[in-house]
């Protein structure tokens, strides 16, 4: 996402950078540390990114402030609000709110809550579907980091008419534009709502690179990650998932970024704990669990 990226995606996996160029001396590294729990900028000012589905904020939102402060998180980036467009959300000093929400409809929405010393715009959505889509610029670097999260609900929310998949949808030029025009550097979308038939030609953004995980049985759930070329992709396997989060602070790279999506609705909120199975993976980001 900007000059040089590690990245790693549930299953399949991959690490995605751009060779920086020789140097005497490398410069100073920013890691960017991405699942569905937290990314980490380290590069002074430490920046910290924490991304998910939260299957519904209200009644979340002082716990997570609460974490994003014990953490040194400086932007959340959130799914699944479900805030209608009426609902009033309380005054933060620390952390300013920019939302995304369905209009009348309580499911879905989209959020970004960003510390109020991290200069942000939003981005236009030109003409596509302001309710899927949110795109932001956070100036964290030397250079902008861009990303549009896209939002994709399933059809027994939407219109008649609508189709819950991913395919139909980036044939509609109005999502294509937003990307094209703005060029973010990374594009994150769950519930891609794609079957392993899906032809990845389908799915393709030009100068973009795009993998993902779909579900193997039926076309529910997914998500995939664009990444803006000329970055180039590797892809990991399974058994090497775990060590990704450390194998991607060890790259020499200068920005790196680890992303999932962990849909765990037995984790519990107040205290954070987290299933067994992913034990290894949460001392590996150094956290405690969180949905």
């Amino acid at each position: 996402m900007v000059s040089t990226i590690s990245a790693a995606v549930a299953s399949p996996t991959l690490t995605i950078g751009r060779p920086s160029s020789p140097a005497p001396t490398p410069p100073a590294r920013r890691v960017f540390r991405t699942n569905a729990q937290v990314s980490e900028l380290a590069t002074p000012p430490s920046r910290k990114l924490i991304q998910f589905n939260v299957n519904g904020l209200l009644g979340k939102l002082d716990q997570l402030l609460a974490f994003m402060r014990s953490h040194c998180i400086a932007v959340a980036a959130i799914q699944g609000t479900k805030w209608p467009n009426s609902t009033k959300v309380f005054f933060c000093a620390d952390y300013t709110i920019v939302r995304r929400d369905r209009g009348r409809n309580k499911d879905g929405g989209l959020a970004f809550l960003v510390d109020k010393y991290i200069a942000h715009h939003q981005l236009p959505l030109l003409g596509a579907d302001p309710t899927k889509v949110l795109a932001i610029s956070f100036d964290i670097g030397p250079a902008p980091l861009t990303v549009v999260y896209v939002y994709i609900p399933p059809t027994f929310s939407c219109p008649s008419g609508f189709t819950a998949s991913i395919a139909p949808y980036l044939l509609d030029i109005n999502y294509p534009t937003l990307v094209y025009v703005n060029r973010p550097d990374i594009v994150m979308v769950t519930e891609i709502w794609a079957s392993p038939c899906v032809a990845d030609s389908e799915l393709s953004i030009l100068g973009y690179t795009c993998t993902g995980n779909d579900r193997k049985n039926g076309c529910g759930g997914g998500s995939c990650i664009y990444i803006k070329q000329p970055l180039t992709s590797m892809p990991l396997d399974y058994l090497q998932f775990m060590a990704a989060f450390h194998a991607a602070a060890d790259l020499n790279r200068k920005y790196c970024l680890i992303a999932g999506d962990f849909n765990l609705p037995e984790v519990q909120w107040c205290p954070p704990s987290s299933p067994s199975k992913f034990v290894n993976l949460l001392e590996a980001v150094a956290i405690g669990m969180w949905n």
